[in-house]
């Protein structure tokens, strides 16, 4: 026989291993000595040569021991190859030996599939994998999708370790040079659309400190949604401890929506003020009218500076998670009734709720100025939610308005809300990813196939005249000179080629959400033992001996405090009183 290349030869003999029930591999070669050109070529059967064990016996002895690799033993000397030898004149390759024979059992069709040289990740799986990688699907689940998809685990073309291989050289590749990829990807975008925003500092030995960015889209939409942003730093999960700062925001669908992003190595107020500056830089309207933060001193000092105008609120969510920190259990069972007092009335009839209701408070009042013909109500409703209260609403059906004038109806919250921008971005010289393109040609070709192979597989016929015309397609698409490893050569980073000049950030400490500066006194406080009863620190005493646990009953109803004990019911109560 005679093959146009290596490849082509190995190939053809991995096609009769898999038939046969074995593995090949690449075995020895030989050169010319002139010209440096590999004239023979041979491949043997997986468990051709000797293990390491046995290996080492054949060799001379060391002085130091000798490693022995913790894996199964494989290799069992076998004879059986295949040698090809390139012609004098031509670029063809020949048989010149061939050994048939093998020392040990061959594997059954049904397992053929979990052999090495009869599965590789294609070029298309790594595209799919890392999607898949990127959307969190675990692995395992990856491996099942691709399952379906193929009709059984014996047709997908590699294993589940294969894919987990696949991903740590893949995290392997990127040990080192992660900031080096985030800067070459926000340059990428930035190429593909000039409108994307993107900036970033290091320190004086080039490791990488801070960053900000916001794509398009993200900026859009703060043309017509940036009234209100809610900035949270208490994101610190990637593995350098860096802190994420998202900028985040309400469309009129009530969906969160993303204004921009920002990585700090530190939580000082100059830090904070370098973000603030870069998200206004990038934002293409005015100054926020109200920012939601957590309980951040330093957050605090940088918002007066950088935003003085927009009014600063703290978020409702880290205050009530306060509450089972600041309540212990011996407090809340002291003012139990007190507590239940206050909640009770939210159990009473309704003819009897409100006319406690009634007697007991005032009603909402309305405000109406004349001159500038504006009404306003003190419930705050229209301040908060930008919606009109059933206050509002009354005095316009007492007045005989029936039609809400526009100024009321804030655009924010009708379908019209990103209409008339004047931010305009630049989307001509935005260029598609050509992974995109690749997933949907293999898309639109995978629902053709499909539905082509469930007609033929019916019949005998069918399935004979598909086999044949996809060998003849199969042999077409290869005379292109397509390569399996032309995406992934594609895909290899810039920063693999040349000198690192951005370090990634040492890992950071941060000091987590928002926190009240404490005292000296109350530092020292905190550094003794507290009783896990009653909640005091300093006392000589702890939960088995406290006086107010021994001394002090339940409340007179008889209510055991133990279905309050945990923190979500405490939480929850908290909520109801406040």
């Amino acid at each position: 026989m005679k093959f146009q290349s290596i490849n082509d030869a190995f190939e053809f003999y991995n096609q009769y291993a898999g038939e046969a029930g074995f593995s090949a591999r690449y075995s020895n070669s030989k050169k010319n000595k002139m010209t440096n050109e590999v004239v023979w070529k041979q491949f043997v059967c997986f468990k051709a040569g000797q293990t390491d064990e046995a290996h080492s016996k054949n060799r001379a002895p060391t002085s130091g021991p000798i490693q022995i690799r913790a894996r199964d033993e494989v290799r069992t000397n076998c004879k059986a190859k295949i040698s090809i030898v390139k012609q004098q004149t031509g670029s063809d390759w020949s048989v010149s030996v061939f050994m048939e024979g093998h020392n040990h059992g061959l594997s059954t069709p049904s397992k053929v599939h979990l052999l090495r040289s009869h599965r590789s990740v294609s070029a298309v799986k790594r595209v799919l994998t890392q999607q898949f990688s990127e959307a969190n699907i675990p692995t395992c689940q990856q491996m099942q999708l691709l399952e379906m998809e193929s009709g059984g685990p014996e047709s997908v073309g590699c294993t589940e370790r294969d894919i987990r291989n696949l991903e740590r050289e893949l995290r392997n590749e990127q040990k080192g040079i992660d900031v080096e990829t985030l800067i070459e990807f926000f340059t990428s975008e930035k190429e593909k659309n000039s409108s994307f925003f993107f900036d970033y500092e290091t320190d004086s030995d080039h490791i990488f400190k801070r960053c900000f960015w916001a794509d398009p889209k993200s900026r859009r939409a703060y043309g017509a949604f940036g009234d209100v942003v809610v900035f949270d730093s208490t994101y610190n999960t990637n593995k350098y401890g860096m802190i994420f700062t998202p900028f985040v925001g309400v469309n009129h669908h009530h969906q969160t929506i993303v204004f921009g992003c920002g990585f700090l190595s530190d939580e000082k107020t100059e830090w904070y003020i370098w973000l603030l500056n870069k998200f206004m830089d990038a934002m293409p309207s005015d100054a926020p009218k109200a920012i939601i933060t957590d309980q951040d001193p330093a957050m605090t000092k940088a918002l007066a500076q950088v935003l003085p105008e927009t009014v600063h609120r703290y978020c409702l969510w880290h205050i009530l998670n306060k509450f089972p920190e600041k309540i212990s259990l011996v407090i809340f069972r002291d003012h139990y009734q007190s507590i239940r007092n206050v909640t009770k009335i939210q159990h009473l009839p309704r003819n009897l709720r409100m006319d406690g209701k009634s007697s007991s408070s005032k009603p909402r009042l309305l405000m109406h100025d004349k001159n500038s013909d504006h009404i306003s109500c003190n419930c705050g409703k229209f301040e908060f939610d930008g919606i009109p209260c059933r206050h509002m609403l009354a005095f316009f059906r007492v007045n005989q308005i029936f039609e809400l004038p526009d100024k009321y109806i804030l655009k924010q919250w009708t379908r019209e809300a990103k209409i008339g921008v004047t931010y305009i971005l630049d989307d001509e010289n935005c260029n598609d990813d050509p992974t995109r393109f690749l997933i949907s040609r293999r898309a639109k070709l995978s629902y053709k196939a499909s539905t082509l192979i469930d007609y033929a597989s019916l019949t005998d016929e069918g399935t004979k005249l598909l086999d044949e015309q996809l060998d003849y397609i199969h042999g077409k698409i290869k005379e292109m000179g397509i390569s399996q490893t032309t995406m992934h050569g594609s895909q290899t980073r810039k920063s693999l080629d040349k000198t690192k000049t951005i370090g990634d950030p040492s890992k950071i400490r941060s000091k987590g959400c928002g926190k009240r500066i404490l005292s000296s006194k109350e530092k020292l406080i905190l550094k003794t033992r507290a009783c896990r009863g009653c909640g005091l620190r300093g006392a000589s005493h702890d939960k088995r001996n406290c006086p107010k646990l021994q001394d002090r009953p339940f409340a007179d109803d008889h209510h055991d405090i133990s279905q309050y004990a945990n923190e979500r019911d405490l939480l929850s109560v908290a909520k109801t009183i406040f």
